[in-house]
């Protein structure tokens, strides 16, 4: 009796014991699909917020090239030049249109500037039209582009001065998503509140444009040219080049968030930097390069000068395995370096070979690495075309206004892919410094840009 009460004691324990043991490992699968669904929905949102930083950053850049390429077109007086100022312009539009649509920034709010992105995109197609056909800008279109150039230049500062506050942490990309408008009207008090009323109410009383022509918007799909004939990699190889690529500046696991498509297919990771900053970065499918680094970072102090930091960027370079580069323009902002290299084929700069790299003036730290201009054109060695006009003849073509400082030669791109072989003309004209590239095989004046020196740079536009 006793043995029988005792086995079915036992038998109790036993089940219990069991129960338990269920129980914890139902306690610990659920606790391991909790810290799985978070994790995944950390990584969802960096990637969230990594896309709509580039979205944001490349409205802020495609505006500043509107404004300074309306900026030409209130001088010039060349149909041909005008033609390709033109088309510059509608292009700049419609993509800055198109990062505008990106942000989780209702239209509400800048409405009016989504406006005049349109129309600017509309009435310079109309004017492309108009002047391939043999026509002229008539004084009426010459006000508008005037009016255009105005309003273009308030948009430009508005940006500049949100892009500003997103660096100094108080804009915040994913509380707009979540919260839309409520987050919005929660900071009116603030720089962000102001300066998105500030730049509605500048845009409130913009004019329609009166034109002729419709809208037309197209985007010429280009060949990756660095990434011909390179294999697919999987995502674990794209990981580990990410990593090598990153070095000592990365601290842990890099995490995966996902795949880009588009002419540069890539894989997107996320990570924490040395110093406990996030950072993001993306790695071709094909070949697996880096397409772009960024690392959100605030640097407090100069300890170093631009030369200095141009020699730290070039090393860089040459230890991930590109040759050839040589500086070209550079800026110093907020205690960072920004540094355009472009590849050099004897002796003549390859302007669409660029990349552009972001180096930290304090301890020489790369935060960022952009090398989309790079992979789509870079050859490593070029079929340069036949030079049939001397230097002589070249610069005989520059305006006599412009005195001449400097010539060299430089392969330039223009829309549509196209690339041409060119003189380049360093000169000043009054207080204001140009450089004009004069086609080094028909003559033709393709280009002039604007450059702009001083102790914190030099930059072109």
């Amino acid at each position: 009796m006793t043995d029988g009460k005792e086995k079915k004691r036992e038998k109790q324990q036993q089940r219990r014991a069991y129960s338990t043991m269920l129980i914890v490992l139902a306690l610990l699968l659920l606790g391991g699909t909790g810290i799985y669904q978070y994790k995944r929905a950390e990584a969802l949102e960096q990637m969230v917020t990594n896309q709509y930083t580039r979205a944001f950053e490349e409205l802020v850049d495609s505006v500043n090239d509107l404004d300074v390429t309306l900026s030409k077109s209130a001088v010039s007086s060349s149909a041909g030049m005008m033609t390709d100022i033109a088309e510059n312009i509608n292009r700049q539009a419609a993509f800055a249109q198109s990062n505008l649509g990106q942000l989780p920034i209702s239209h509400v709010e800048l409405d009016n500037a989504a406006k005049f992105l349109s129309q600017v995109g509309d009435f310079t197609y109309m004017l492309t039209k108009k002047l391939m056909s043999g026509g002229r800008v008539s004084a009426d279109e010459q006000a508008q582009l005037a009016a255009l150039t105005e309003y273009s230049g308030t948009l430009t500062k508005s940006l500049d001065e949100l892009q500003a506050e997103f660096f100094n942490g108080n804009l915040d990309f994913h509380r707009l998503e979540s919260e839309g408008n409520i987050h919005l009207a929660a900071q009116r008090e603030n720089t962000i509140g102001a300066g998105m009323e500030t730049l509605e109410k500048n845009f409130s009383e913009y004019p329609s444009l009166i034109y002729d022509g419709p809208f037309s918007d197209h985007v010429n799909k280009m060949e990756a040219k660095r990434l011909r004939n390179e294999r697919e990699i999987t995502r674990e190889e794209a990981q580990q080049k990410a990593a090598r690529f990153l070095g000592d500046d990365v601290s842990g696991e890099l995490s995966f968030l996902g795949e880009t498509d588009g002419t540069i297919a890539a894989y997107s990771f996320g990570g924490t930097g040395a110093q406990g900053q996030q950072l993001a970065l993306e790695i071709t499918k094909q070949g697996g390069y880096v397409v772009y680094m960024l690392e959100n970072r605030t640097v407090e102090e100069r300890n170093m000068d631009a030369e200095r930091a141009t020699q730290i960027g070039a090393e860089f370079l040459k230890q991930n395995g590109i040759w050839g580069m040589k500086e070209s323009y550079w800026e110093l902002v907020d205690n960072i370096a920004t540094i355009n290299y472009a590849f050099m084929q004897d002796g003549i700069m390859m302007y669409p070979d660029l990349i552009k790299l972001k180096i930290a003036l304090d301890d020489g730290e790369i935060l960022g690495y952009e090398s989309r201009g790079f992979l789509m054109a870079h050859e490593d060695r070029r079929s340069l075309p036949e030079v049939l006009i001397s230097p002589e003849q070249a610069r005989a073509m520059v305006n006599p206004n412009l005195t001449v400082e400097a010539q060299s030669m430089a392969v330039i791109p223009l829309d549509g892919g196209r690339e041409v072989l060119c003189y380049e003309f360093k000169g000043n004209f009054g207080e204001k410094k140009f450089i004009v590239y004069i086609n080094a095989a028909t003559g033709a004046e393709e280009e002039i840009l604007i450059l702009v020196q001083g102790e914190e740079g030099t930059l072109t536009m």
